[in-house]
Parts: C-alpha cells; sequence; structure tokens
C-alpha cells in the first residue's frame, strides 16, 4: 500500500485480553511462540472482509447558509469543515446533508460530525450517524455544545454512491423583546432558546427588580409537530414532565401558543428546549415580550401522561389500532373479555417509526381498572424486532375488562396495535390451530379425554414456521412452571417437518395440556391433535438434557477453548460432566469478549450445578468485566461431581463474540508438583496437601473429623508464584478456610516484582507456612483481589523429626514469611506509639518487614472541617517504588493491619494519604509504616488543609490518585451573597484533577459534570491558574470536590464572590481527553520524550495479516548512564486508553541498560486490531525511543525467524533454526 490512508473513525476497535494471556504476557515479555508446521501445503489463508479504508483528500470547507454539492463512491466518504471562531453570538448550530436521488430512503448515507481532529478510523464511529426524515440527514448542535473549534462532518456512502447537498445553518439562541427567531429542527434533535435578563437586553426589567414581570413566548408551528420544556437557571437535558407538545395543525387552528416565565428577576436566566417530535422537520418562529403584574401559567402537560384522549379506546380482536404518539404521551385500551372465551390472549405492538430504538415504548396490562400510579407486573418495554408483546394464557384470562396502555419514549412514534386470539381446546379431527407465542408469554393448548373413551395415549404434532420454543406437557392442571421433562424446538431443526410429542395413559374425561413458550423472539407456530392407536407403542417425553442434551446444551471439552458468539439478548447454553477425581479439583470457567467495541456489561456468565432452573437464577455468576474477561470459580471444597450447565447471555444492546474456557486445577498437591490457575477478585479456591502419621506427604492421609488433633508430626510451607493481582491467604488443619478472617496472608503481584528487583532476580515468591501440623490434610485457601490473578503454587513438607525450620520457632523472621498465629495478640502500649504534629515532619526508620507505629488526635472542632494529607518519604533512595507501605487506622489498630486507607505505591519517592474533610472524624487516628524487604529512613509529614474558604482566603492541599479533597463557601453566612456569583480560582503546581461543584452536600463520586485541569508538566513552564463558576448562586453552602487524575495534583485555591452584574460562565462539563500523541510503524524508531510525570501515547495498528505473529514492543531510556530502574513506565492497551488508565500489560523496572519491554504472543495477537502504548516518566524528564517488532510464530525447514525474549530481567536477541530430516523408510 503506498500513500497516506486512513481507516475511519476516533475510536478504536477493542480486543481482548484474558487474564491467562496477560499472565503470559506479563511473565516473559516478547516470549516467542513457536508452532512447528510441518505440512507446509496445509497452510490455508483465510480473512474477514478488509478493513475500510479512506483515502486522506483535503476536507472541504462549508459557508454559512450556503448549499454545496458532493458526492460519495460506493462506501466511500466526503468530508467537510466548518469552523466556529467565536466572533458570532452563540447559536445553535446545524449541519443538513439533503439526498438529491429520487429514491426515498432512510439509511443510504451515514453522517457523522466530529469536533477539534479529523478522525483516523471510521469502522468504530459507531452509531452516531442519523436515519434520513424526507431525504433529509440532519444533525443539530444546541449552542451549549457549540465550541470555538473547527467541526468536521463526515459523509459516507453505503453500497452506492449517493450525490447530495450539504450546508451548515444557524439558529438564534438569544430571545430579545420583540425580535422574532426562525428556526428548523428535524425529529430527534434539540434546540435552546435562552432569555437573558440583563439590563442591556430587558431594560425595563431590570429598571424596576422589585416589580413583578412575566416573560411571554409565542410558539407557531409551520410543519410537523414539536415538543417543547422550559428550565431555569440551567438548560434542559432531556424530556421530563411537564412538557407541552405544539403542533402545525394547532397553530393553524389556535394561533400561536403561548408558554410564560411567571415572576422573573433581573439577572435571571431562563431556558426553552425545542425537540423534534414529528414525522418530518418542523419549521417555526418564536418571540418573546413580557408584561406587568397579572395572572400567569408556566407549561403544563397540554397531552398528559395518563391518556391522549381523556378516555379509553376499545381494542377490538384481529383489527390493528394505529396511532401516533408524542414524546411521553399515553394512549390506553380497554379489551373486554366474554363469559364464553376459551382461548389465550395475545397482545402485540408494533413500532411503525424510522429507525430502530429498542426502547422507544412501552405497553402495559391492567385487569380491572387502572391503578391511580399506573402500577403493574405485567408489562414489556423492550421490543424485540420492533415488537412489544403481552401475553395471557388460557388458564388465567378471565372474563372482564383488560387494559393496554401505549407509552412513547422521549421521542414521538407511530405505532399499530393488536389484540389475537389463539384458541386453547384441540380436537381429535379440528385440524390444526395457528399460533404465535412472544418473548415473556406462554400460551396453552388442552385436549379433553371423552368420559365414556378408555385411557388413551395422544400424540401432539408442533410445527414452528420462525423462532424457537420450549414445550411441556401435564395432565389434570395446567403446566404453570416449566419443569422437566420439557424439550427445546427451532424452525430451523424441524426443516418443515413437526416435533411428535406423545402423552401416554390420558385417562377418561382428564385434561392433558401442552405449553408453548417462547426465547428471544416472537415464534409463529401450527399445532394439532393426534389419538395414537391402540397398538402403537407410546413412549413419554424425554427431559431434553437426559437422552438428548444436544439439542440445547453443547457439550464443550474441558482445557479447550471453544469460540462462539450471540446475537443481542440471546443466551448460549454449554454443559461439562465432571468424574469424581475431576471434582476433587478447582474449576475455573473463563469467557472472553471477542468484539471489537469495549463494553464491560456485554456478557453475562452463568453457572448451574446439575441442572437449569426455570428462573434462571443462580449465585455463581460475573456480570462485568472491564479487561475482557468473565471468570467464575468453584473450589475443590465446593465442587460435586456430575453436570454442571454454563450459560453466557449477550446483553440486548448488541451482539458479540466470545470464547468460553474451562480449566481444573487439581486440588490435591504432592511435594515439588506445581500447581497453575487464574484466579479474580472475591472468588476462592482451596489447595490441599496430606500427611501421614510419620510426617510425609501422602495422597492417602487419614485426617480427623474436624480441626487439628494428635502429635505434631510436620510443617507445611506454601510458596506463591505471583504475576499479576493479588491473593489472600489462610491455612487450616483439616477443614478448608472458607471465610476470610485472621490470621491470613497477603500478597500482590507488585509487591513480590519488587521485591525481586531490589533482590536483583525474577519473582520473589512469597511463603506462607502451617506449622506443628498433626497427621491429615493442611488446607490453602486463596481468595483474589484487586484484579484477576494468575499464579504458580507449590508446597512442601518438613517432618517435625528433621527439626523445626526457622520460620516456625519463636526466633526472628521476616514478616512476610513469619507464620501467623490465631492466639497472638497485637498490644499497642502509648508509650510505644510516637505522636505525629500537623505541619511538622517526623524523622524515623524500621527494620525489614517490621512496622513503625504513630498517632494523632482530631478534636472535635476539627471534625470535617480539615482535608489530611500523609506524606511519607522515603530516604534510603532505593530506587524502589514500593520500598515502604503507608497506612491509616481509625480508633486502633487490628490485628491483620488491613485497612481500605493505604499507599503502596511511591512517585518520585514520596508516597501520599489524603483523607478528605467528608471522611475526617474527631477521634485518634493511628499511622503505621510497613518496611518491606530491606530496612529504611523516612520522613512522615501530615498536613491539614482547610475546608472552609473565606474572602479570597487561599488554602494550599494536595490530592493523589483514587482520592478526594472538598473545599466549602458557606454563603449563608454572608447576607449580600445572593444573586452573586461564586468563582474557584485553582491554581495547579503539579498533577491533574476533576473537578465537581455541589451545593448543600457535597460530591462525593465522579459524575457529571465536571470538569478536567492538568498542570503544566515542564519545571520551566509558568504556574497555571484555572477558574469555575457557580452563577446567580443562593445563600447555600457551595462545595467543590477535587478528584486526582493520573498524579498526586498540588495546588492553591480561593473562594470569590462577584457583583449579578458581572459576566459569568457557568461551569461545563469537559472531561480529560487522553490525545494520541504520535502513530509507530513496525521495525522503525521512534524517537520523543517526557516531562517529568508526563504521558506520551502512541497508536499502532495491527492488520489481518499479521495475526498470529509475535509482537514486542521496546522503549529505550536514552538517558545519560546511571539511570534508575523505573525511570519509564510503559503500558499497553488493547482498543482504547481507559479512563483510569489501568491494564494487566505493563513494564516499571528495566533489566539493565534502561530496557523496558511489553508484548503480545501469537497466541493472542489478532488482526486487524489497534493497540495503544503509553510511556510514562516518572521522578525525572526523560528521552526515550520505541521500536515495534512483528516475528514470525510459525517455524518451516531452514527457516531463521528472530526476535527479543525477556530472560532474568535481561533482554536478549534469539535466533532459532529448525531443521527437519528427511523422511526415510523403515
Amino acid at each position: 500500500m503506498t500513500g497516506p490512508f486512513l481507516d475511519a473513525g476516533p475510536f478504536i476497535s477493542h480486543s481482548h485480553f484474558s487474564s491467562r494471556s496477560v499472565t503470559r504476557a506479563r511473565l516473559a515479555v516478547g516470549w516467542l511462540l513457536l508452532v512447528m508446521q510441518v505440512d507446509v501445503a496445509a497452510q490455508s489463508g483465510g480473512g474477514s472482509e478488509a478493513e475500510e479504508t479512506t483515502e486522506l483528500f483535503p476536507a472541504i470547507p462549508l459557508r454559512l447558509n450556503e448549499w454545496t454539492r458532493g458526492t460519495c463512491g460506493g462506501s466511500g466518504w466526503k468530508d467537510y469543515t466548518f469552523t466556529v471562531d467565536g466572533s458570532q453570538p452563540k447559536a445553535n448550530l446545524h449541519f443538513e446533508v439533503q439526498d438529491i436521488t429520487n429514491e426515498l430512503r432512510v439509511d443510504a448515507l451515514d453522517v457523522h460530525v466530529v469536533p477539534h481532529e479529523r478522525p483516523l478510523y471510521r469502522h468504530q464511529l459507531g452509531s452516531g450517524s442519523v436515519y434520513g426524515v424526507d431525504n433529509i440527514y440532519s444533525r443539530s448542535l444546541t449552542y451549549h455544545e457549540v465550541e470555538t473549534t473547527t467541526y468536521f462532518i463526515l459523509v459516507g456512502c453505503r453500497s452506492e454512491p449517493v450525490p447530495f447537498l450539504i450546508r451548515a445553518t444557524t439558529t438564534k439562541a438569544l430571545l430579545t423583546p420583540g425580535a422574532t427567531v426562525i428556526g428548523e429542527v428535524c425529529p430527534g434533535n434539540w434546540l435552546y432558546h435562552k432569555v437573558n435578563l440583563t439590563a442591556e437586553d430587558w431594560p425595563a426589567i431590570a429598571a424596576q427588580p422589585e416589580s413583578t414581570y412575566h416573560v411571554l413566548l409565542r410558539l407557531a408551528v409551520d410543519s410537523s409537530n414539536v415538543t417543547v420544556i422550559t428550565a431555569d437557571n440551567h438548560a434542559p437535558l432531556f424530556l421530563s414532565p411537564p412538557l407541552s407538545h405544539v403542533s402545525a395543525e394547532q397553530t393553524t387552528t389556535d394561533g400561536p401558543t403561548e408558554l410564560s416565565f411567571c415572576d422573573v428577576r433581573p439577572g435571571g436566566l431562563h431556558y426553552l428546549g425545542v425537540v423534534g417530535s414529528g414525522t418530518h422537520c418542523a419549521q417555526y418562529t418564536i418571540s418573546a415580550t413580557y408584561k406587568a403584574g397579572g395572572s400567569c401559567e408556566e407549561v403544563t402537560m397540554n397531552s398528559n401522561s395518563e391518556s391522549q384522549t381523556g378516555r379509553e379506546v376499545d381494542l377490538e380482536l384481529r383489527r390493528f389500532s394505529r396511532g401516533h404518539l408524542e414524546p411521553l404521551q399515553t394512549v390506553d385500551y380497554r379489551f373486554i373479555v366474554p363469559q364464553s372465551a376459551h382461548y389465550n390472549l395475545l397482545v402485540v405492538l408494533q413500532d411503525d417509526s424510522l429507525g430502530f430504538n429498542p426502547t422507544a415504548m412501552s405497553l402495559r396490562m391492567y385487569k380491572g381498572s387502572i391503578p391511580a400510579d399506573r402500577a403493574t407486573e405485567l408489562y414489556s418495554e423492550r421490543s424485540s424486532n420492533g415488537v412489544y408483546s403481552l401475553g395471557i394464557d388460557a388458564w388465567e384470562l378471565t372474563p372482564g375488562e383488560y387494559f393496554f396502555a401505549v407509552t412513547a419514549g422521549q421521542q414521538a412514534v407511530d405505532y399499530r396495535l393488536v389484540a389475537q386470539d389463539i384458541s386453547a381446546e384441540l380436537y381429535e379431527e379440528g385440524g390444526a390451530v395457528q399460533g404465535e407465542v412472544c418473548p415473556g408469554s406462554v400460551m396453552f393448548h388442552y385436549y379433553d379425554t371423552p368420559t365414556d373413551a378408555e385411557g388413551r395415549n395422544i400424540r401432539f404434532h408442533l410445527r414452528l414456521h420462525t423462532g424457537e420454543a420450549y414445550h411441556y406437557t401435564s395432565v389434570g392442571h395446567p403446566p404453570l412452571k416449566m419443569i422437566p421433562p420439557y424439550q427445546h424446538v427451532t424452525a430451523e431443526e424441524q426443516g418443515g417437518d413437526s416435533s411428535r410429542i406423545p402423552v401416554c395413559g390420558a385417562e377418561a374425561g382428564a385434561r392433558t395440556y401442552i405449553a408453548i413458550k417462547a426465547t428471544d423472539a416472537c415464534t409463529m407456530y401450527d399445532i394439532s391433535l393426534e389419538v395414537m392407536s391402540p397398538e402403537e407403542e407410546c413412549h413419554s417425553l424425554q427431559h431434553m438434557c437426559v437422552d438428548d442434551c444436544q439439542v440445547l446444551c453443547e457439550e464443550v471439552e474441558l482445557e479447550h477453548r471453544h469460540r462462539d458468539s450471540c446475537v443481542a439478548g440471546e443466551s448460549k447454553r454449554y454443559m461439562i460432566t465432571l468424574t469424581e477425581e475431576q471434582a476433587a479439583s478447582n474449576l475455573e470457567i473463563q469467557v472472553e469478549d471477542r468484539s471489537e467495541r469495549l463494553l464491560p456489561s456485554a456478557l453475562l456468565l452463568q453457572h448451574f450445578e446439575g441442572s437449569i432452573p426455570n428462573d434462571f437464577q443462580t449465585q455463581r455468576f460475573a456480570s462485568h468485566a472491564p479487561n475482557r474477561l468473565l471468570s467464575v470459580t468453584i473450589s475443590s471444597w465446593d465442587l460435586q461431581p456430575g453436570r454442571h450447565f454454563i450459560l453466557v447471555t449477550c446483553s440486548p444492546s448488541a451482539p458479540t463474540e466470545f470464547s468460553l474456557y474451562t480449566h481444573l486445577s487439581p486440588a490435591q498437591l504432592m511435594p515439588q508438583q506445581v500447581a497453575a490457575a487464574d484466579l479474580c477478585p472475591g472468588n476462592w479456591f482451596h489447595y490441599l496437601i496430606s500427611i501421614d502419621s510419620n510426617g510425609e506427604a501422602s495422597r492417602f492421609a487419614t485426617h480427623a473429623a474436624d480441626g487439628q488433633s494428635g502429635p505434631v508430626v510436620a510443617h507445611v510451607k506454601f510458596t506463591t508464584w505471583l504475576h499479576v493481582g493479588g491473593l489472600h491467604l489462610l491455612t487450616r488443619q483439616n477443614v478448608a478456610p472458607l471465610k476470610l478472617v485472621p490470621p491470613y496472608h497477603t500478597t500482590t503481584a507488585l509487591e513480590q516484582e519488587s521485591a525481586g528487583a531490589a533482590a536483583g532476580q525474577g519473582l520473589l515468591p512469597y511463603e506462607v507456612w502451617h506449622c506443628n501440623a498433626a497427621a491429615g490434610q493442611v488446607y490453602l485457601g486463596l481468595r483474589g483481589f484487586r484484579a484477576c490473578s494468575s499464579f504458580e503454587l507449590k508446597a512442601e513438607v518438613f517432618a517435625a523429626s528433621d527439626g523445626t525450620p526457622e520460620a516456625c520457632s519463636a526466633a526472628s523472621a521476616p514478616a512476610a514469611q513469619r507464620a501467623l498465629s490465631l492466639d497472638a495478640d497485637l498490644e499497642l502500649a502509648a508509650e510505644g506509639v510516637q505522636p505525629l504534629r500537623f505541619g511538622h515532619a517526623t524523622l524515623s526508620s524500621c527494620a525489614s518487614g517490621s512496622y513503625q507505629d504513630f498517632y494523632f488526635e482530631v478534636d472535635a472542632s476539627e471534625d470535617r472541617e480539615y482535608n489530611l494529607v500523609l506524606g511519607l518519604e522515603d530516604l534510603t533512595n532505593s530506587g524502589n517504588p514500593t520500598a515502604l507501605r503507608l497506612l491509616l487506622f481509625r480508633d486502633g489498630i487490628p490485628k491483620d493491619r488491613m485497612t481500605e486507607h493505604e499507599a503502596s505505591q511511591a512517585v518520585g519517592g514520596e508516597y501520599s494519604l489524603p483523607i478528605s474533610a467528608w471522611d475526617m472524624h474527631a477521634g485518634r487516628y493511628f499511622v503505621s509504616v510497613k518496611c518491606g524487604t530491606e530496612s529504611s529512613d523516612f520522613r512522615l509529614l501530615p498536613t491539614l488543609s482547610k475546608v472552609e474558604l473565606m474572602g479570597g482566603e487561599r488554602v494550599s492541599g494536595t490530592v493523589c490518585p483514587g482520592d478526594l479533597t472538598l473545599h466549602r463557601l458557606d454563603a449563608g453566612r454572608l447576607p449580600s451573597s445572593r444573586g452573586k456569583h461564586l468563582t474557584w480560582s485553582l491554581t495547579m503546581h503539579s498533577g491533574d484533577t476533576d473537578v465537581m461543584l455541589a451545593e448543600e452536600k457535597p460530591q462525593l463520586r465522579l459524575a457529571p459534570p465536571y470538569t478536567h485541569f492538568r498542570a503544566e508538566q515542564s519545571s520551566t513552564a509558568t504556574v497555571e491558574t484555572f477558574h469555575v463558576s457557580s452563577c446567580d448562586i443562593e445563600q447555600l453552602t457551595h462545595y467543590i470536590t477535587l478528584l486526582s487524575g493520573d498524579s498526586c495534583a498540588e495546588y492553591d485555591i480561593t473562594a470569590t464572590l462577584h457583583d449579578s452584574g458581572s459576566p459569568c460562565t457557568p461551569m461545563l462539563h469537559q472531561p480529560r481527553e487522553y490525545v494520541v500523541n504520535a502513530g509507530l510503524t513496525m521495525e522503525e524508531f521512534h524517537y520523543d520524550s517526557c516531562a517529568a510525570y508526563g504521558v506520551r501515547d502512541y497508536l499502532l495498528h495491527i492488520d489481518e495479516a499479521d495475526s498470529g505473529k509475535n509482537l514486542e514492543i521496546s522503549v529505550q531510556d536514552l538517558s545519560p548512564a546511571g539511570v534508575a530502574p523505573d525511570s519509564l513506565g510503559v503500558y499497553l492497551y488493547e482498543g482504547a486508553i481507559p479512563m483510569d488508565r489501568r491494564t494487566e500489560v505493563f513494564d516499571e523496572f528495566s533489566g539493565g541498560g534502561g530496557l523496558f519491554s511489553v508484548g503480545v504472543s501469537s497466541h493472542d495477537l489478532e488482526g486487524p486490531r489497534n493497540y495503544f502504548v503509553s510511556v510514562k516518566c516518572r521522578l525525572s524528564a526523560a528521552k526515550f525511543r520505541i521500536l515495534p517488532v512483528l516475528t514470525e510464530s510459525q517455524l518451516q525447514q531452514g527457516n531463521l525467524p528472530s526476535g527479543l525474549k525477556r530472560q532474568g530481567g535481561k533482554t536478549a536477541r534469539k535466533d532459532v533454526i529448525l531443521f527437519i530430516p528427511p523422511p526415510r523408510c523403515i
């Protein structure tokens, strides 16, 4: 390929990282998976459809209010630009593309509007396009959304070329007395108008602030319909009552609609939102005026949510009732069931609107009457292919009135509603009954055996025309629950034939039922009855997973990866069967999301033992996959032999590709045997080693009934290598530890890596001793935390007759390796704990593996009045960012020293632990500093930053990743503050932070609107001050919350009040943005640099042809000799950079020569994919170079592939050559 190319879109395709594959990548970065393929001729090249690419032609500028003619080729794009330079008053901005062919189509074009930067890749532009209305594709930006920037309008053709016209227009937002504004809004788009009661625009109102005035708006709609909503002080963000629907017909009949803002005050800000809610674009005019005093009525629901007509509409069987609803409107239908009814009732609501929104409407059912709160348990709020349905089976359907309510969502809809009766009774010679069953519904059919007939055998014939369904039978009573035996059938499996469903031995006078239940979509069917001859042998229905499980449950093989996919809302079902021997293992079930987009809730993984219950409820499930991996584990203590069922369900929003992997990790350990497994947070694994009476390991040791008993015969050491994540470890005699209670150990991959780096080796394993064991079994329980963990485990037994190991003696040993004792007690004498003084540093030290404890007091006057920051500086200059741990406890130090307030990672040799004022309470607090594998000197500094700000007072503070700080201004103490503007000024010295504003109560979690500020990352940069404002404040307590971003932020803050007449811009929602600094090219060095704590991001695209190769990305610190081993951090992301920048593929310690490396093995590398590489500088600025390399994984005779392989912390070049001898006869 020559020349520059675009692949089309600002967003990046997503792929997969399983914890197992990540483990391998972290364990040996750049590891080469060498696959020997002898039969070269057997290679087959396959590939998916090539990624859509677009040649980079210059974008065409648009001029305001002028049409521009254009054409895009089939599957091609034409790009345009429009620049908002800020010279014009802020207005609503529209981009309109008109298909000028003679065909009326809704999806001939894709139209996307992207600010700031022209996208590189378009296959992930997503669902941001719009449907055409009257061949017009319109995208509106409210004046709140419009920025001073360049917008890129991307017009893409689908399957064939389309000529079109495109233009940019504006609609004035500001309404002033006597001026008329002309506007146009298309279905689903929003426009804002505002009334800003300034002295310049509304002098009469400003001149008499004590008088009562009302602002009146006159809205005339010339075509189609609009929905309007009003709000004070802020723009309405979504439709909610009260709102008003205005149509062109209404304007023609009754004249313009009047809308009012009552009792306004000078300086007030009032908004009108106009939403296109018809089936065509709406043109309208609007003007504003005012009046003094008199009556005034603000916007009310002119078409209320109780009923569109104020009465119910009769619904007749098998007759469509069509209608149109404005947003949030409701229409009620009444249906009368006569006394003679013997049928199932199916009510189907079809969305006839253009486009597809599965939640555009809702359908609700009521028996007898509609309650005042309109609550019901019978409703349908999500469509299947545009169909909402409710069914009532013949058993539940009773004579009387039923009501069905149809409600529109946030947009106008066209619909049709029909009620269908499906005969319940079947006759011997009655022929077939046609029926339909929809999701959530069950249809009953029955046959009455004549009273004068002997018991007989019958057979139901069920033929599906579409879809799939369950069927099950019962005699004497209706099958109200789906209980075995039942079967699952599909129209595809039947192939036009019928399923024959026998029922044996129906007694005279008995009623035999068959129930048909839908799955994910409506299913049409025929059902008929056959009486079997007395000579014919009858065999009862078999349960689907007894003799014919493959009908629905696909059996998967252990230790093999099974690839599959599901459509939106579909469930895929699998089965594994475990023997008694296999059940003595830990079972791990992993599902990996392999789709391109990143959606943590895309899949639901469920596990069932023995059978799948009717309600599909289970306590063993996983529903959130931030790293694309769902995991369910069953420990050896709980695992039972027999059948185990696995359900993988797609979310209702999108189809998903996935892979399923089942793994057994045997629980029984033998000396020197290494077990390997993955374990995710909250899950348990149990391992055991058996000891005979001689103190030796045995596979067949007899243990006591419960707890430890008998003489001491051995000591057991468990050694754990942890590559990613964290583990809690517990040991018990003869009984598996089932709860996380003291004593237990904790280890993390980061601790093991840093301890190993400090010792000059790879991972430093974590050792857990179980001392003084009796004959029987010693259990080790592992519980995952923080992130999915990948580990290896080994057990060793030391006979008591050979002496007591040092770790089990009373002698001093590193705390990380000393056995914990159940009856050990941590006593803290007051004189043994050093006091801390706020604002004063304390110098101290700790020995290897030991704690140094401190305390401070918070009195009642300081309760929630100060933010606390504990700063810990490592004075040993070890270069190890995990050499210390900083812990905070309230009221006392627990035995296990577990706390949620912990800092275990240093930045530039400093640990920071901030506690917000909201969490600070009166009482005594304890601080612990723990040394790692080496002794350390340190300095501990507690500082307080004042929460209350008054009169421009400047306060300094710190906020670090994962924490927040608060400040407030109590306007209630300032009588003259009402109506003024409050400005918070934030001077950033380092780091970055998200800022949120709130009244009365602080915002304690990140939620829009918030603004992100970042200090300039340069030692020579000028300190920058940022400002955020609250306009026209009330006399309330106002809070500002600061949440740290990627690094600790040092700041100064002030709060200032301004007069109401001064300019004020409310804080807008401006989240952080990650900008890719450059693209990377294979086998080419890219040179760059970053300031202290700075981050540089790079894009690397993997083509489909590169799938199955090994990817190695090396970063070399080019700083002068003597660079610290943690001078840089290198992080690899697949698909996108997450907001928290967390990843399991990273390298933060060089193996020598300042070389850092991350990679993806050939087993996991698939194209087309996009990867992001982030390089972060630590304590000081650095220059570096980055090199991506791909190496072949398949070896052929005489071929010499090469690559980089990580060994023992060093990077060495490895050349591999494979010679295959010629075949010879024997």
